[in-house]
């Protein structure tokens, strides 16, 4: 759970360091956030080439 929101927040400019500081609620916040994200793109694509 932790790495796969690692990688996904430092490749939007978050640091490690900001990462790792995190609270217990803070990074469920944002692996919530991170899926959310995730279903709302999967949807989006999933629209455009749908026949």
């Amino acid at each position: 759970m932790e790495f796969e929101m690692y990688a996904h927040y430092i490749n939007k400019g978050h640091t490690l360091e900001h990462l790792l500081s995190l609270s217990n609620l803070e990074k469920v916040f944002y692996y919530e956030a991170m899926n959310y994200i995730s279903e709302q793109e999967n949807e989006k694509y999933s629209a455009m080439f749908r026949k």
